[in-house]
């Protein structure tokens, strides 16, 4: 993954700098979330460390929200069905983002990866869905409105 920063002060050197950075954390999140699939003590240790909260800061970088994603996914579809804790974390970041009628295209974007995310949760746990109802359900049909 490549990534140029478009300020105009920026030197190469920083520019390679930004690049390296986020091919390390693309790669650490990978590793992250092959390590979480399926290993209920990765699984559980890490959401004691209370380190889903940070990866949820990620969501908003459009390089660095895939892996983070899937490490998200796959915590709640594993064995120690995480979903009522990560359900609701990634309905805030979608609230969090602007505005119901937000048409701003990282905005949408963004929203359209974790909805995805929250639809392959939903098909692999199906209890998820319950976790989904209290406030996602309302706000997703809000942001549908927004956009119609």
């Amino acid at each position: 993954a490549s990534v140029a920063i478009t300020t105009e002060h920026a030197t190469e050197d920083e520019r390679r700098t930004s690049q390296v950075l986020y091919s390390i954390s693309i790669l650490v999140l990978q590793v992250c979330g092959r390590l979480l699939t399926g290993d209920r003590a990765s699984q559980a240790q890490f959401c004691e460390l209370k380190c889903l909260r940070p990866v949820y800061h990620l969501l908003t970088d459009p390089l660095l929200i895939q892996p983070a994603l899937l490490a998200i996914a796959s915590i709640a579809i594993g064995p120690l069905h995480m979903d009522a804790r990560i359900i609701p974390g990634l309905i805030t970041v979608l609230q969090c983002s602007g505005g119901a009628a937000s048409l701003d295209s990282p905005v949408l974007l963004m929203r359209q990866h974790i909805l995805t995310t929250l639809c392959y949760i939903f098909r692999h746990n199906p209890e998820a869905r319950h976790a989904f109802r209290p406030g996602g359900f309302v706000w997703a049909v809000s942001v549908l409105d927004g956009i119609g």
